[in-house]
C-alpha cells in the first residue's frame, strides 16, 4: 500500500515537473534565438516573434499561449488534465498547443514511477532520499534536453552544465 501510495505522489510530481520542463524548452529556446541573432545568425524572425513573451525576467514570468500570448490562469495549468479537458487547444484563442507538452509531462511521471520501483535502496534515511532526489532533479534535466534536442538538434549548454554539477553533487 505504501509504494502504491508513493508512486501516486511521484506521478503527480512528474506531471509537475514535466510541465515544467516543458515550459522551459521554449523559454531556453527563446533565449537561444536571441543570443544567435546578436551574434550574426539567421533566426527565423516568426519563431522569435512567437516566442519572444518568453523572454521576461523569471520573476515576472508567466504561462502563456505561444499564438495569442494570453497569460494562462491556475485552470489551465493542471498537468494532463487541461490538456485533455481543451482538447489540446488553447482556451483563448482555440489554437493547437501541441503533443509535447502532455508528453512531457506523462514521460517525465512514468520515469519519477519507474525510478522509485527500480530503486536499489530503500528509500529510509535521509542520504539515500537525497540521491533519489538528485537522480530526480536529473532526470527533468534530461527530459529538457531530450526535447529540445528532439525538436532543434541542439543541446542547451546552460542545462549541460547544471546537469555536470547535479551529476558531480550526486556522485560526491
Amino acid at each position: 500500500m505504501e509504494q502504491l501510495i508513493v508512486s501516486i505522489v511521484l506521478a503527480w510530481l512528474g506531471t509537475m515537473f514535466g510541465s515544467f520542463a516543458g515550459a522551459q524548452v521554449w523559454r531556453l529556446r527563446a533565449k537561444q534565438l536571441v543570443e544567435d541573432r546578436r551574434n550574426g545568425e539567421p533566426v527565423n524572425a516568426q519563431e522569435l516573434m512567437q516566442l519572444k513573451g518568453l523572454l521576461r525576467p523569471a520573476i515576472s514570468d508567466r504561462s502563456e499561449c505561444l499564438h495569442c500570448h494570453h497569460p494562462l490562469a491556475w485552470y489551465d495549468l493542471m498537468p494532463v488534465i487541461s490538456w485533455m479537458s481543451l482538447r489540446g487547444r488553447c482556451r483563448y484563442c482555440s489554437h493547437s498547443i501541441g503533443r509535447m507538452e502532455p508528453l512531457m509531462e506523462l514521460g517525465v511521471a512514468t520515469v519519477f514511477v519507474a525510478s522509485y520501483l527500480a530503486w536499489p535502496q530503500q528509500l529510509i534515511s535521509p542520504l539515500a532520499i537525497a540521491a533519489f532526489a538528485m537522480w530526480l532533479i536529473a532526470c527533468v534535466l534530461m527530459a529538457i534536453l531530450f526535447a529540445y534536442d528532439a525538436k532543434w538538434f541542439l543541446l542547451p549548454f546552460s542545462i549541460n552544465i547544471v546537469l555536470i554539477v547535479v551529476g558531480l553533487v550526486f556522485f560526491v
